[in-house]
């Protein structure tokens, strides 16, 4: 596996043979998944920060209602 991208998270295998995922979201606090498999991790990677981001944005969208 190559360089990941800046903001596409950190994957790793941890010492008792579990996938570790993390990212950080725009409030800089780091958010963690864990997985059997490494495919299992990037999945569950993606959806929790697609998750967040719709979160942020339902956020931004409601404030600027007025």
């Amino acid at each position: 596996m190559g360089k990941r991208s800046n903001g596409e998270g950190t994957i790793c295998k941890r010492k008792d043979g579990r996938w570790c995922a993390a990212f950080y979201d725009e409030k800089y606090v780091r958010h963690f998944v864990y997985g059997k498999t490494q495919a299992e991790v990037k999945k569950k990677l993606k959806e929790k920060r697609n998750e967040k981001m719709l979160r942020s944005s339902l956020k931004i969208s409601r404030s600027n209602r007025g």
